[in-house]
């Protein structure tokens, strides 16, 4: 009886500790405009979760996560021209899960969405799946870059020999 008391006792006091309800993404971008808005969306964009402006270079986003998602803190060049082109949007993809993820990078590296590589410069602690996420994507770069080289030299030659066919047929 004395035990199951004590396993009682610890029961509850296990389930009292202050475990954080959601997530916390406590970023910095270092070298950035005051008072720039930053954006939490997903990947496409399609999606605003929450925005927040840069007070000294810091930010902080707060939610709650039923699973881990993809999703990207993003700014922009320009805020005026939020629509156009792709290289005038900066971002950059991140896990989110319920967990506390401090996210740090200066804002002269903050990638395009052009851009295929993220910087070394980038700093994410905080999320287990964010690490899972860029083991994988370390290993599956070289073979996009390869896809990519290979799409291109396909195109070259289909185009070329298209090109030769109708020079023939107009000569």
């Amino acid at each position: 009886m004395k035990w199951i008391i004590i396993l009682y006792v610890l029961l509850v006091l296990s389930s009292c500790q202050n475990k954080p309800e959601g997530y916390v993404i406590k970023g910095e971008l270092k070298g950035a405009p005051e008072n720039e808005w930053v954006f939490l969306t997903d990947v496409d964009q399609d999606v605003f979760y929450d925005s927040v402006q840069l007070k000294k270079g810091y930010f902080e986003f707060r939610g709650n996560v039923a699973n881990p998602e993809l999703r990207c803190i993003t700014c922009f060049k320009d805020p005026s021209q939020r629509i156009y082109g792709w290289d005038k949007i900066l971002m950059v993809p991140i896990y989110v899960e319920n967990s506390e993820i401090q996210f740090t990078l200066p804002f002269s590296d903050m990638p395009t969405k052009l851009d295929r590589e993220l910087p070394e410069s980038l700093s994410i602690e905080g999320s287990h799946v964010y690490d899972l996420y860029m083991r994988y994507k370390k290993q599956v770069t070289p073979f996009v870059v390869k896809n990519d080289s290979l799409f291109k030299a396909y195109g070259s030659a289909y185009y070329y020999k298209k090109v030769r066919k109708k020079m023939c047929f107009v000569a």
